[in-house]
C-alpha cells in the first residue's frame, strides 16, 4: 500500500550546527521484519534563532539531504550520514524535521533512534 510521508520533529538539547545524522532500526536478530526499516529519509533544520532570520511568522527550515538506509546484509543496523558540504549550514539549528517517504515494502515503518550529530555553539 502506498502512503503519504509522516514528519517526526526533534528538538535538540542544545543549539548545534548539524554535520551529520545516525539512523537506527532494530537489529536483524531480533526484528520480525526489516520490510518495517526506513528507506528513503529527508531531514530539514530549523534555525535556533529564528528572529534573527525572519521576523514573520512563517516557517523556516534549511534542507540537510535526502538519506537512504540500507537493510542489506552488508550494512549494519544503525547507519551514519554526513551532510554534504554544499547542504552545512552554518548557522545553529535548534530542532530537526524527518520525514520519512517510504519504507523496504511494510505496512508501516519502524524507526528504532535517530541521533543528531553536530557542534554546540
Amino acid at each position: 500500500p502506498q502512503h503519504s510521508p509522516r514528519p517526526m520533529s526533534v528538538v535538540i538539547a542544545r543549539p548545534a550546527i548539524v554535520d551529520a545524522f545516525t539512523v537506527e532500526h532494530v537489529h536483524r536478530s531480533v526484528a520480525f521484519s526489516l520490510a518495517s526499516a526506513p528507506r528513503s529519509i529527508r531531514i530539514y533544520g530549523s534555525p535556533a534563532d529564528r528572529a534573527r532570520l525572519n521576523d514573520s511568522t512563517e516557517a523556516i527550515e534549511y534542507f540537510f539531504g535526502e538519506i537512504e538506509y540500507s537493510i542489506s546484509e552488508l550494512d549494519s543496523h544503525m547507519q551514519y550520514f554526513e551532510v554534504p558540504d554544499e547542504l552545512k549550514v552554518l548557522l545553529p539549528s535548534r530542532a530537526v524535521r524527518v520525514q520519512i517517504m517510504d519504507n523496504h515494502g511494510g505496512d508501516f515503518t519502524c524507526l528504532y533512534r535517530i541521533r543528531v550529530h553536530g557542534v554546540d555553539v
